[in-house]
């Protein structure tokens, strides 16, 4: 199944479906499986992860599909991804470049919305690349709850369809994967950081760095001490040294038993 057959299931089989118990439903397995799956092979790219959500528990107002760079984000709380948001009454979806919301609502309560559309004016001035095909128009879901109300001001443009009345494949198709390289570069630009925030000190005079080379220090900051990849390659590679095989363990003792620094590009 291709992303317009999916949506159209989703948009044709949603509401009646949340008038029916929502474990075990066909429909919220759908969105949690199926669709990803179709947005994945789309996509082409194993690399991102691909999560559909019908709610936690219960309906969710607005269900969405989402792709995450798991240098960003892997969760819907925090960060920014590329997501799927079908409107309230499933009139229509769009396709967006958006920031979680959770976290920052846990931390600006009443700025909320303030606070999400500086981040979204900042997404924009660094992706002019996004015009004509995305808009900043603002998307209407039409949600009455918090969660489904933040999301509309966490949006940085996007693409609005029509579910009666979606686009072929192909076009959805290369919306997506351009979308998806909008987010790439806008990690490579920075994300919603400010260059005039903390950094830490850095080899050379961080006055004296030009903004690309401030941006691909970020960018390997970001990359390089991710922990959980670092872990991961001690888990594939073990710790012994693969430029010269030096072992900690063999000449300093136990106490260094699994200890090795561990670089890596993914």
């Amino acid at each position: 199944m291709g992303i317009r057959e999916t949506l159209k299931h989703i948009a044709n089989n949603y509401l009646a479906a949340t008038r029916t118990a929502f474990t075990g439903n066909e429909v919220a397995n759908f969105l949690r499986t199926d669709a990803p799956e179709a947005v994945s092979t789309a996509l082409g790219n194993e690399y991102f992860k691909v999560t559909g959500s019908p709610g936690q528990g219960q309906w969710a107002e607005v269900p969405w599909i989402a792709v995450f760079d798991p240098n960003v984000t892997v969760s819907a709380t925090n960060g920014q991804y590329v997501v799927y948001l079908f409107a309230a009454d499933m009139s229509s979806v769009y396709l967006t470049l958006a920031q979680g919301t959770t976290i920052i609502r846990e931390e600006f309560k009443r700025g909320t919305h303030d606070e999400l559309r500086r981040r979204a004016a900042l997404i924009q001035a660094r992706l002019p690349e996004r015009l004509p095909r995305f808009s900043d128009t603002p998307v209407i879901l039409d949600g009455t709850s918090i969660l489904a109300r933040d999301y509309e001001p966490s949006v940085a443009f996007g693409v609005r369809y029509d579910l009666m009345a979606l686009p072929d494949e192909e076009k959805l198709t290369t919306d997506l994967k351009e979308i998806v390289r909008l987010y790439v570069m806008l990690t490579a630009r920075g994300g919603v950081d400010t260059f005039d925030a903390a950094m830490e000190t850095k080899a050379t005079d961080e006055y004296t760095a030009t903004i690309i080379e401030r941006r691909r220090y970020r960018l390997h900051r970001k990359i390089d001490r991710d922990s959980k990849a670092a872990k991961a390659a001690k888990k594939v590679h073990g710790d012994k040294c693969q430029g010269c095989g030096f072992d900690f363990a063999a000449v300093y003792g136990l106490f260094a038993q699994g200890y090795i620094e561990a670089h890596h590009l993914l």
